[in-house]
């Protein structure tokens, strides 16, 4: 869900927030673990117990501690060296990468269909104060009166979504004449939305490349790579694609005739590359 390209930052926030509520509570439930890996054991026919191991002796010191003790019990060792090591570690990881991604939120604040219900007039001026100040390149101070104008013309509407992407689609497509009025509050909208949540669609386009460019393609110009790669990339819609119809479109384009034939073979070149799967799958 964090890679599609449709997510966007309120609907990752609720995603992590799940899935954060998730580890705390199966970090309670050891036992109710156990208990289904132990009958999935049975079910596949393995032995439901833990592996026994020879603890090496170790030498203690006067100065050690009862927490520094080893656990002889397998199934102690494994809840707390295996069992809340790992959820502790997912734990801590989803909180570090993803700090950035609240921060962001946060400035955003402004624009949630809550706040613009809820905040007073000089609340909601201070945020979209605030927010101007943090992206002043990209909208001007009159972002602080335009979003206390469109709160009053669109009270009503404002308050039948419960997201930015529910507003701005209000905003921008059903009630596009008034738009233009709120060419900031718009622009703010249109920032929080091209926001992405990962980039796994730029790397899986950078990984493309060297499968698109390997050994025996080692003489293929610029156009012809660029070309090759758009086509693997987008290679979903690019199988939709009615041949025929691409090379008579491709033809008509050109005036020449003589021009014409040697464009109509690069596209056949270009186009029997995806027809015929030569092109690397993602």
């Amino acid at each position: 869900m964090l890679q599609s390209k449709a997510v966007d930052l309120a609907k990752a926030a609720d995603l992590l927030k799940v899935c954060m509520d998730e580890m705390c509570r199966l970090r309670n439930q050891f036992e109710d673990v156990k208990k289904e890996a132990t009958d999935t054991a049975q079910k596949w026919s393995i032995r439901p117990e833990f592996e026994k191991k020879r603890l090496r002796t170790v030498k203690g010191h006067f100065s050690e501690l009862c927490e520094y003790q080893r656990l002889e019990d397998p199934g102690s060792l494994c809840r707390i060296s295996v069992y809340y090591h790992t959820l502790d570690i997912i734990t801590t990881q989803m909180n570090f990468r993803f700090t950035g991604l609240h921060e962001v939120l946060s400035s955003f604040s402004v624009l949630e269909p809550i706040s613009l219900q809820n905040l007073t007039d000089s609340e909601l001026y201070e945020k979209a104060s605030s927010f101007v100040k943090k992206y002043h390149n990209d909208v001007s101070e009159t972002f602080t009166q335009e979003i206390l104008s469109m709160r009053s013309v669109l009270k009503g509407e404002i308050s039948k979504v419960s997201s930015i992407k529910g507003l701005a689609n209000m905003l921008i497509i059903e009630n596009h004449p008034i738009s233009a009025s709120f060419p900031e509050v718009c622009t703010a909208m249109l920032l929080f939305l091209t926001i992405p949540v990962t980039t796994a669609s730029a790397e899986c386009s950078f990984s493309k490349l060297k499968l698109v460019k390997n050994y025996r393609r080692s003489t293929m110009a610029q156009e012809r790579f660029e070309g090759l790669a758009l086509l693997s990339i987008e290679q979903g819609t690019a199988r939709k694609l009615h041949l025929s119809k691409v090379i008579d479109r491709f033809a008509e384009m050109k005036g020449s005739k003589e021009g014409s034939n040697g464009m109509v073979d690069s596209a056949l070149t270009h186009l029997s590359d995806v027809a015929s799967s030569r092109l690397p799958l993602c």
